[in-house]
């Protein structure tokens, strides 16, 4: 019953900042687009941090996170909506599997730069990627696998080195594990 309150105050909050985010758009004009994104900007090269990391499996509890890629972009085009960041888009495609016994919420993981200061997953892209795995507010069953896009507008003049992922088991509490977002 907690989990539920919660998504659903969660879920309230998300709404109320996509409805004042939509009221202060200029301009949005369509764009046609077969992927929402474009090539990106550039890759995110190689550290000396350990695994585990980009490829690698990662267990957190009953979740299974593996991050395939991740890139930097400086736009995002969709069908129908294109989004800008302030600094520069960090791109993080992952898979998620509920190893779990009952249904658990997919929270958005946050990005890490190499201070540890987090970053959220960007509102502005959820309209843009709503046709291609966002991910947002997901409810995976036992044994579901979801492929999702997680974009965090991080500052400019990133290169995307000593960036992770903080993911988390799936639902409201659990453990925690960071996957570092090199190659």
């Amino acid at each position: 019953m907690k989990t539920i309150l919660l998504l659903l105050i969660v879920l309230s909050c998300g709404f109320i900042y996509f409805l004042g985010d939509i009221g202060s758009k200029g301009n949005n004009s369509a764009v046609n687009s077969n992927s929402p994104v474009v090539a990106p900007a550039a890759t995110i090269e190689p550290t000396a941090e350990p695994a585990p990391g980009i490829g690698t499996a990662v267990h957190v509890g009953t979740t299974e996170w593996y991050v395939s890629d991740a890139f930097l972009n400086t736009a995002l085009i969709g069908d129908t909506f294109s989004a800008t960041p302030s600094g520069i888009f960090l791109v993080v495609e992952a898979r998620v599997t509920n190893g779990g016994d009952q249904a658990e919420s997919l929270l958005s993981p946050k990005a890490l730069d190499a201070e540890g200061r987090e970053y959220e997953v960007s509102g502005d892209t959820e309209v843009v990627l709503a046709n291609d795995q966002p991910c947002i507010f997901e409810r995976l069953n036992p044994g579901e696998t979801k492929t999702c896009r997680f974009v965090y507008d991080i500052p400019s003049g990133n290169d995307g080195r000593g960036w992770s992922l903080r993911a988390d088991e799936l639902g409201v509490f659990g453990e925690t594990a960071i996957i570092a977002l090199q190659k």
